[in-house]
């Protein structure tokens, strides 16, 4: 089955095609009528990304805070592959 999901709210459906309630939550859906905006889901729309802090040396001096902005963000699986 192929897995849609809705482009105005977190919704998800599984299966041959979206269905048509007229449910959907988002802000301003008066305008659809409150019909989804059915879209061919991608694996971060299912499993969203979590970015952490790329470091340099893990045993060395804490990051600052003041500093938040210069260290780099990389996703959690290109850390741990970097790590590893």
């Amino acid at each position: 089955y192929s897995v849609r999901v809705c482009g105005y709210c977190p919704e998800v459906h599984v299966g041959p095609s979206g269905h048509k309630a007229q449910n959907c939550g988002a802000y301003k859906h008066q305008q659809r009528n409150g019909q989804h905006g059915w879209q061919a889901a991608v694996l971060d729309d299912l499993i969203p990304p979590r970015y952490v802090w790329h470091v340099q040396d893990v045993n060395g001096a804490p990051l600052q805070s003041a500093l938040r902005s210069f260290y780099g963000q990389a996703p959690a699986v290109v850390e741990i592959c970097v790590r590893g």
